[in-house]
């Protein structure tokens, strides 16, 4: 994890300017020998580090911080905002304090999580760990597919931004046929009372490098898109909260039926992972469920939301 003082070095070195360690250490109150180390360490958060002598350190790129004022005053509602240097987890920090609506925003994460207990690669500062606490008075009958339908209006929201997202069932986000984001929904509550959701979205936003993820993966940056991340904080929470204002079966089956313009492997040959089992078909898109539908050789067949993975076979 890091520390406050770990924090304030990378806050001072942000700026992308040429720092010397003397400065560094007079600021921070060090030996030239432990800023030294401490500069070293930055490596195990995904920060490049540039040394000359003479002139001290440099980030290799600049980093934009993120700004809690700056995405409070960009809102459409009022939602109280935390931003974190570092956390375990944006989910999990949110979960913790039964308060909604609330939006927590992470500058790291040690232990960032994707769906089906997959570990989210997290370098500090280049992407968006991103979480929304929200409460909804009634349980919606389909709130099944809420991943499916905050993915629309996210990638809608990309979209809107020039960036040419597209979606992968049932709520990764892609470009150029590779994942970029993605969303892991946590809720609980009552079947015939309230419901309380956690929505984590993780999105590779400025990320260049990367050795710890197992599929292939891309970010705006990558794409060519340079988009500031508070920006980016801002218009898509204000995308999902808009959907989950009055969120009820009929407008969960609106914006399902937008899917299609963004589904990636509409009409494709596919292969679904259901446990040990593999199925083969073509992607038939989804019904008013959120359900995926495949044509096969026994027929057309309905998949739920679930311990699955779905990849072209194409």
């Amino acid at each position: 994890m890091l520390d406050a003082i770990q924090l304030d070095l990378i806050r001072r070195l942000a700026p992308g300017d040429w720092v010397s360690g003397a400065e560094l250490a007079g600021e921070l109150g060090l030996s030239r020998e432990a800023i030294s180390r401490r500069i070293r360490r930055l490596d195990d958060f995904g920060l490049e580090v540039a040394r000359r002598s003479g002139r001290g350190y440099r980030l290799g790129r600049a980093l934009e911080l993120l700004d809690a004022r700056q995405i409070v005053s960009g809102l459409d509602r009022p939602v109280p905002v935390e931003v974190l240097g570092t956390t375990d987890s944006t989910n999990a920090w949110v979960a913790a304090r039964p308060r909604a609506p609330l939006l927590c925003l992470a500058e790291h994460q040690s232990a960032g999580r994707g769906r089906r207990g997959r570990s989210w690669s997290s370098p500090f500062g280049q992407n968006l760990y991103l979480s929304l606490g929200w409460e909804l008075p009634q349980w919606p009958e389909k709130l099944s597919a809420l991943g499916l339908v905050l993915g629309v209006v996210l990638a809608e929201a990309l979209r809107e931004r020039g960036v040419p997202a597209q979606l992968k069932w049932p709520n990764d986000l892609y470009l150029n046929g590779r994942k970029c984001g993605g969303l892991l929904i946590e809720q609980r509550g009552e079947a015939q009372g309230a419901c309380q959701l956690v929505i984590g979205l993780g999105l590779n936003v400025a990320m260049r490098a990367q050795t710890d993820i197992d599929q292939p993966w891309t970010s705006l940056a990558r794409e060519g898109f340079t988009h500031s991340r508070n920006a980016l904080a801002i218009a898509l929470t204000n995308a999902m909260s808009t959907t989950l204002d009055g969120l009820d079966n009929p407008r969960i089956s609106g914006t399902l039926a937008r899917f299609r313009d963004l589904d990636l492997y509409h009409g494709q040959p596919v292969s679904l992972q259901e446990g040990a089992t593999l199925i083969r078909g073509r992607s038939a898109g989804l019904d008013d469920w959120g359900r995926l539908q495949l044509e096969t050789d026994a027929g057309l067949q309905h998949y739920s939301v679930g311990d699955v993975s779905l990849r072209s076979d194409g």
